[in-house]
């Protein structure tokens, strides 16, 4: 378990958004969400231990997933799809 500086995030990302540059600023968007800001789980199974701890926010589901831009998983809340990959289906 670990977090980016923005210094770090921003590399990753300026990498990862080659791949990307043509799809519109909305859809990028999404993903950047999923990822900035987050904490990095090296696994899934590091990323579930830490989940089973956490309470849900309301109606929200704990998720966690992949992630396309660091290679890492993350923990997030969701209305749905618990566990969707953080990446666009291209």
């Amino acid at each position: 378990m670990r977090t980016l500086t923005m210094r770090e995030w921003q590399l990753i990302y300026r990498e990862w958004r080659k791949q990307y540059a043509h799809l519109p600023k909305r859809a990028r968007g999404r993903i950047v969400r999923g990822c900035r800001g987050k904490v990095l789980y090296e696994s899934k199974e590091e990323a579930e231990g830490i989940a089973a701890s956490l309470d849900r926010r309301g109606s929200k589901m704990i998720s966690m997933y992949p992630c396309d831009i660091c290679s890492a998983w993350h923990i997030g809340n969701t209305d749905h799809d618990p566990g969707r990959p953080n990446r666009l289906e291209v």
